[in-house]
């Protein structure tokens, strides 16, 4: 398997990233844009270089705003976006359309607007997003190698693809990365998949550690989003969720209290310790989450809590 190291390219992963979807001020309810510049400074400030985002998120506008909170550090930090994903807005309609394209001509538009949104002159980790069935993913590849080439990304891999879809086709690209879902609720892919990437040589991401906040303590079956917060309709939120995850929930809270830890640091912790990722990518609204996020570092959970989870 052809695999690209990214520590050979000069890039470092910290253990815990930072989500900059609430960047995009949409989807996550009321966002306020000082407290977000905030926490991508507190996140800098604690050691985090890898800062998660996509053109998709607020339609550009995440991108926009995190290039505005770096400052000059951008040229710096470890930032990860997407591309594959393209929008449609209507003046009668509250969300826009929003359909898959991960064609090679529509990667180059989306790639060159990207880098003008992050003021960048090449991004350190490009990725697809999701399968695209109208477009063979070596089509996508190959372009994304030839954007590589022309110095325009460093390196680039896959989100939310089956592990198959890496076997089959990392003989022929330099693939870096592997990124999906991975939380207590979630594990898909699952941990032999993460284990296979690592042992490829692929850098592996993953996101929603904290299930939106489900897994963070915050929040309960009475809990009530506005409808412009995807808490409200996503299935884990359920009053059905609550009930068969309720052990769970009340487990965590048994973790947290024997380790004088919030519910969301263990959370975060049960996903460090697996050692099957190299950065947990976990969001942030305001800097005091960010500090409590960082809390997850530095103790061990240990075997018995590992298993009762």
């Amino acid at each position: 398997m052809t695999a690209t190291n990214l520590s050979k390219l000069g890039i470092t992963l910290s253990p815990l990233a930072l989500g900059c979807e609430p960047l995009g001020g949409a989807d996550w309810g009321k966002v306020d844009m000082v407290n977000l510049h905030a926490a991508v400074e507190q996140a800098w400030d604690m050691g985090i270089r890898v800062f998660d985002t996509a053109d998709i998120y607020g339609l550009g506008h995440s991108e926009e705003q995190l290039a505005k909170a770096f400052g000059g550090k951008r040229q710096e930090a470890v930032i990860v976006s997407k591309f594959g994903c393209r929008w449609i807005t209507q003046k009668n309609q509250k969300r826009a359309v929003v359909y898959k394209d991960s064609s090679p001509e529509y990667l180059e538009k989306a790639l060159e607007a990207s880098l003008n949104r992050l003021k960048i002159d090449a991004i350190p980790i490009y990725l697809v997003p999701w399968p695209d069935a109208q477009t063979p993913l070596e089509a996508t590849l190959e372009k994304l190698e030839r954007c590589r080439e022309a110095g325009k990304i460093i390196a680039y891999g896959l989100s939310n693809f089956k592990w198959t879809h890496y076997k089959s086709l990392a003989d022929k690209y330099p693939l870096a990365a592997i990124q999906g879902p991975y939380s207590l609720i979630t594990q898909e892919p699952g941990k032999a998949e993460y284990s296979c990437a690592r042992h490829a040589g692929l850098a592996t991401l993953t996101y929603g550690p904290l299930a939106q906040g489900f897994l963070s303590g915050k929040y309960d079956q009475n809990s009530n989003f506005e409808e412009n917060d995807r808490r409200h309709r996503l299935k884990h939120f359920s009053n059905e969720s609550w009930h068969c995850n309720k052990r769970l929930i009340r487990v965590l809270h048994q973790a947290s209290e024997a380790h004088q830890k919030t519910p969301a640091q263990v959370a975060l912790r049960w996903i460090i310790e697996q050692n099957i990722v190299n950065s947990v990518i976990v969001g942030a609204t305001n800097p005091d989450q960010v500090k409590n996020n960082m809390g997850a570092l530095g103790w061990q959970l240990g075997s018995h809590w590992m298993q009762k989870l």
